[in-house]
């Protein structure tokens, strides 16, 4: 299943904000599930084994400065690897990341761990995005990494007010167990 999350610390300019907008005005008619979390890895828990995952997201989360040991050695994973530790116990079949220009695409310490996904691509427009559907969509505010997330999230969950199916983790934990 084709599952989206947005991280809203990718809308860093009004462009931005408003292609998100008209992105969640279109895909949240067709989703089943609509789940709006504080920290992205909080998203680990709705993602199944299967699943393609497509993340709208200034950051890869695939980790950095090697805290991807910590999902090796001790089973724990936070909001800058949760997508590693997706790959790592091979939950995710694909990884497509839709990144700004400015992010960072190094991530030499774990280039060579990504052969647990069929395809791993970084694209940066939602061009990809536009023609698929989502019966799963995770919103993240990310508040820690971009004050100004909070307006974009604020935004999308009103405008998600409507809909059936709508769930909300309010818990902040920064770091979440995994078996290993």
């Amino acid at each position: 299943m084709n599952v989206l999350t947005i991280d809203c610390d990718w809308a860093k300019t009004h462009e931005k904000f408003l292609q998100l907008i008209r992105l969640t005005l279109d895909k949240y008619s067709t989703a089943d599930e609509l789940i709006f979390i504080q920290e992205h890895h909080q998203a680990y828990p709705f993602i199944q084994k299967g699943d393609i995952l497509y993340n709208i997201d200034h950051h890869h989360d695939l980790g950095y400065e090697n805290n991807h040991l910590t999902i090796e050695k001790q089973g724990m994973y936070g909001p800058a690897n949760w997508v590693y530790a997706l790959i790592y116990q091979k939950i995710i079949s694909e990884y497509h990341w839709i990144a700004n220009i400015d992010s960072d695409y190094y991530f030499p310490d774990i280039e060579n761990k990504m052969n647990g996904v069929k395809a791993f691509t970084r694209e940066l427009t939602l061009d990809k995005i536009h023609p698929l559907s989502f019966k799963k969509i995770i919103i993240c505010e990310s508040r820690r990494y971009e004050k100004s997330a909070a307006v974009t999230f604020d935004v999308l969950k009103t405008l998600a007010k409507n809909h059936k199916n709508v769930k909300t983790i309010d818990s902040m934990n920064s770091t979440t167990s995994i078996h290993v």
